[in-house]
């Protein structure tokens, strides 16, 4: 899930922001808790993104009065969760150590996880 605001450039009265998805079997917004394929919230208030399958794509539109009409285009991947590049490493295993994994999205294609925060092979 991608969570996610439109902030406003100004402090007067702000209008309400509604957000639409293109195709609610495969992705949907979630405010306060509950899904919705389509939702209208103050600008201020996050709104996350829940992919409701692991290929294909989506347009969420994004619409308030006066301003001008935003898209953005959703790709859907599959996901794993991997650890971050320092842990490919070996550990002394003779103390504690915390251990964690980013639930990242992957390449079908290759397997690999893709995106600014993938994993890349670390030097041993």
């Amino acid at each position: 899930m991608l969570s996610f605001s439109v902030r406003p450039g100004r402090t007067a009265f702000r209008n309400p922001v509604t957000y639409r998805s293109s195709d609610p079997s495969r992705v949907r917004m979630v405010y306060l808790g509950r899904s919705f394929d389509e939702v209208t919230a103050p600008p201020e208030d996050n709104i996350a993104i829940e992919a409701l399958t692991d290929s294909g794509e989506a347009t969420i539109t994004i619409t308030a009065p006066g301003f001008t009409t935003k898209n953005i285009a959703v790709k859907l991947y599959p996901g794993a969760f991997v650890p971050p590049t320092h842990h490919r490493r070996r550990f002394p295993w003779a103390g504690p150590i915390q251990v964690y994994a980013l639930y990242r999205p992957v390449d079908p294609a290759t397997g690999s996880p893709i995106g600014p925060m993938a994993c890349r092979s670390a030097p041993e």
